[in-house]
């Protein structure tokens, strides 16, 4: 499982909206987003344009993928 530091999630809301988005994209499953430790965890096929599908669609969504 790969984690991402993910800021500005600020409720439960935003959390279910970041799994919701993020397992739709081929590739990616068992996706947790965690407000309060700011990290979303989820496994991936390890490719680098499947993580940077990932990184877009979290910053789609107002959040800040950190490092």
């Amino acid at each position: 499982m790969i984690s991402l530091k993910v800021t500005g999630m600020q409720c439960e809301g935003c959390e279910k909206s970041v799994q919701k988005a993020l397992v739709k994209i081929d590739s990616v499953s068992e996706v947790n987003a965690d407000r309060e430790q700011e990290k979303v965890d989820f496994n991936f096929d390890g490719s680098e344009e499947t993580m940077n599908l990932i990184k877009a669609k979290i910053d789609e969504l107002g959040y800040k993928v950190v490092g």
